[in-house]
C-alpha cells in the first residue's frame, strides 16, 4: 500500500495548480510609445534612415577599394609563399644536419668497435673524455 501511494504523492508537485499563474496576475507595465515607425504596409521600417534608402558609394571610390583589397591579398599571398618555402628550406637544412649527425656517429662507432667486435670504448673512456683528463 505505501509503495503505491508513495510514487503518487510525489507526483502531485509536477502537476501544475489551476487558475491564471502569478506571471498572468502581475500588473502590466507601460512603457511608453514606442519609437518605431510603420510602413505603409503596417511593417516596421528598418535602418538608420527607414523613409528613404542609404546613399550609394560612387563606382570610383569601388574601384579603388577593390583595388586597395586585391593588392593587400597579393602581399598577403607572396608573404606566405616566401615564409613556406623559408620553412621548407628549414626541414631540408635540419634533415641534412641529422643525416651528417648519424653518418659521424656511424663513423665513430665503426672505429670504436675495431674489426667486428665489440665495443672497445667504455663509459669511464667516455667520462674521462667529457671531463678532460
Amino acid at each position: 500500500m505505501v509503495l503505491c501511494v508513495a510514487p503518487l504523492a510525489t507526483a502531485c508537485g509536477l502537476i501544475p495548480p489551476e487558475g491564471p499563474s502569478q506571471l498572468d496576475m502581475r500588473p502590466r507595465i507601460d512603457s511608453g510609445p514606442s519609437a518605431q515607425r510603420l510602413g505603409p504596409d503596417g511593417y516596421p521600417l528598418l535602418g538608420a534612415f527607414p523613409s528613404s534608402a542609404a546613399a550609394q558609394l560612387p563606382d570610383a571610390e569601388v574601384v579603388a577599394e577593390r583595388g586597395q583589397l586585391q593588392s593587400a591579398a597579393g602581399t598577403q599571398a607572396a608573404t606566405l609563399r616566401s615564409g613556406n618555402a623559408e620553412y621548407v628550406r628549414s626541414v631540408a637544412d635540419s634533415k641534412a644536419a641529422q643525416t651528417a649527425t648519424r653518418q659521424e656517429v656511424d663513423a665513430a662507432v665503426s672505429q670504436a668497435r675495431g674489426s667486428d667486435g665489440p665495443l672497445t670504448v667504455t663509459s669511464e673512456d667516455v667520462l674521462r673524455e667529457i671531463e678532460g683528463r
